[in-house]
């Protein structure tokens, strides 16, 4: 484990952290620490966190503004300087990051500051505040897992002080020195990073098993089909569930009838799944133009292991094919 100064190792939340409004009560720790929590996260509303209508896809609502007027108003604008002692860890962390955020120049903004990123990111930072029952060195530990995937270690070391200095926060004071933390760890990553960083996170949380969605229990019936191609999608949408945006999402179209369907999608990527052999290039086309179903224009992917080198060839300009599990996980990942 890497040295983070002198700040010393907590085993414990403070006596004062509330349970997040956003998370579901886990099941009573065992003495063992590292035995695997299941936490279920409701995705957080945007007009909740934001009080705009933003883009409430995540609890079944709809919405068409990519990001909120006030993103940066702050979520204790009217509040004295003690009330931040007996804010929640979550929300600390929020506050915290939307802060160091409103610190970075405009370009950077435009670069990393998208409604999938943030969402992503509400989710991530509430799993982390749920961890800290169990100490902040387990972060800690998962946290220094992203300097191999090409994070500067000075970058994760402004991350892992970001969360800490959020943790201990007593006054907005220390609220913006987290949040320095945060404008820094930014910097020092690199706009296109950021994401990767905690998709990284995201998919370290999943491993261990504490990550889970919305989509869990779809996945996991599906799972069980006795339909080939069904089960595929499934076994897709589990393996990239750490940055899972929608599974078997069905656009429609302003007559009510369907334009379309999405197999799975991640914050950076639409992948269309298939067990053919090939006759896929029409609705990779359509993926690719389709601004219902595709509207941020992500790069499309297919996962087909059965398709042919000569079917590949009749696929659109910039199409990846995967025929791998592992392979589509570790372009995913990574892809900014």
């Amino acid at each position: 484990m890497p040295s983070f100064g002198d700040a010393p190792r907590l085993n414990k939340a403070p006596k004062s952290l509330d349970v997040p409004v956003d998370l579901v009560k886990p099941p009573k720790p065992s003495d063992d620490i590292w035995a695997p929590t299941f936490i279920q996260i409701k995705e957080p509303q945007f007009k909740e966190v934001f009080g705009s209508s933003g883009f409430d896809w995540l609890s079944g609502g709809s919405g068409n503004d990519d990001l909120p007027d006030n993103l940066f108003g702050g979520i204790a604008n009217n509040l004295p300087p003690d009330e931040v002692n007996g804010w929640s860890f979550d929300k600390k962390l929020i506050e915290a990051a939307r802060r160091g955020l409103a610190k970075l120049p405009g370009d950077a903004l435009s670069t990393i500051m998208r409604w999938e990123f943030w969402a992503q990111l509400l989710a991530t930072l509430g799993v982390l505040a749920a961890l800290s029952v169990s100490g902040l060195g387990e972060i800690a530990t998962i946290i220094y897992g992203l300097s191999r995937v090409g994070i500067a270690l000075e970058a994760v070391k402004e991350l892992f002080s970001y969360i800490f200095t959020a943790f201990n926060a007593k006054n907005h004071a220390g609220l913006n020195k987290a949040a320095t933390h945060f404008e820094r760890f930014a910097s020092l990553a690199g706009q296109e990073l950021v994401g990767v960083a905690f998709r990284s996170i995201r998919l370290k949380l999943a491993e261990q098993g504490r990550w889970a969605t919305r989509f869990d229990a779809a996945i996991q019936n599906n799972l069980a089909s006795a339909n080939g191609g069904t089960k595929l999608e499934a076994r897709i949408a589990n393996l990239l569930r750490h940055d899972l945006i929608s599974y078997g999402r069905i656009e429609k179209g302003a007559n009510k009838l369907p334009v379309g369907d999405v197999d799975v999608e991640t914050s950076n990527a639409i992948i269309e799944v298939t067990m053919q052999t090939g006759q896929k290039a029409g609705q990779i086309a359509k993926l690719q133009t389709d601004r219902l179903l595709n509207p941020s224009n992500k790069p499309v992917i297919l996962f087909a292991p059965n398709y042919t080198e000569l079917a590949q060839a009749n696929l659109p300009p910039g199409v990846r094919v995967f025929r791998t599990e592992q392979g589509l996980l570790d372009y995913v990942t990574n892809l900014r």
